[in-house]
């Protein structure tokens, strides 16, 4: 590849079920596709082969509505909702933000100028954040659709972040910690609910993986030097087993929290 710097990258034959000839299916050019995205691909292709499929159908079958829609919903479909957890957070964005304006646009005629017009409306409108949050997103779809053999160039490469985000410094004040943690478990709030957001609080921990807190989770709540949380990978953002020692007040209120559960109550 180094000799040839325009030459183009294939994946491996493979033969027709009908006739003895090989099919071959272009990648893309090196250097505009790299040689990890190749590789990729390539293992993407013989997996469909392993499967009994033909890339070179579903690739010419996937040429045919060239628009940024089909784009957006291929990704979601062979991206987004296979390895994210927020892929309702991409659709979400893409169909609020992003296709009202290139739903029906030819993806390949999207130039760099184009993200930052969008991206730049963003930030007018006083959204800085999601201005940046959108920008990724735009180049996720394109690196994805860059892998797949569909681009030849990702128009938010190396484009800088234009939003210009605030980091939230807001911390409660001692006043307002008493305030909370005497009325969270007060009617018509329920005591199991207040005790959980109590642990959050404590804890650090996102209230979604509060909400999700099962009896296994709880470990070794006899032993104060032992005591621990082990919240499994479904429950956690990154897909990881995450243990988290509990100080003595966590401890104390995941006794409590066990205490108020049934017998037959796993959560």
């Amino acid at each position: 590849l180094p000799s040839r710097p325009r030459s183009r990258c294939r994946s491996s034959s493979a033969k027709r079920p009908d006739d003895e000839a090989p099919l071959r299916v272009t990648i893309g050019r090196y250097p505009d596709v790299g040689l990890s995205a190749a590789r990729g691909a390539a293992d993407g292709y013989r997996k469909t082969v392993s499967a009994g499929g033909n890339p070179a159908e579903a690739k010419r079958g996937a040429s045919g509505d060239k628009s940024f829609g089909a784009l957006a919903e291929r990704y979601l479909e062979e991206h987004a909702r296979r390895r994210k957890r927020s892929h309702a957070v991409d659709q979400r964005n893409l169909k609020n933000h992003v296709l009202p304006r290139w739903k029906n646009r030819a993806y390949a005629s999207i130039k760099r100028a184009d993200v930052i017009e969008l991206v730049e409306d963003l930030v007018s409108n006083g959204t800085p954040t999601l201005a940046n949050r959108i920008q990724s997103l735009i180049s996720t779809v394109f690196t994805f659709a860059l892998d797949a053999g569909l681009v030849e160039f990702n128009p938010c490469h190396r484009l800088r972040k234009r939003g210009q985000e605030n980091v939230g410094r807001r911390v409660l004040s001692d006043a307002e910690i008493r305030l909370f943690w005497r009325g969270i478990v007060d009617s018509p709030l329920t005591h199991r609910a207040g005790l959980a957001l109590r642990l959050a609080l404590l804890t650090g921990a996102r209230v979604g993986e509060v909400a999700g807190i099962c009896r296994e989770e709880l470990e070794h709540l006899g032993d104060p030097d032992l005591a621990a949380w082990t919240i499994s990978g479904p429950g956690v953002k990154n897909g990881r087993d995450h243990m988290l020692p509990l100080s003595p007040m966590a401890r104390g209120l995941g006794l409590e929290l066990l205490a108020v559960m049934d017998s037959g109550e796993r959560y």
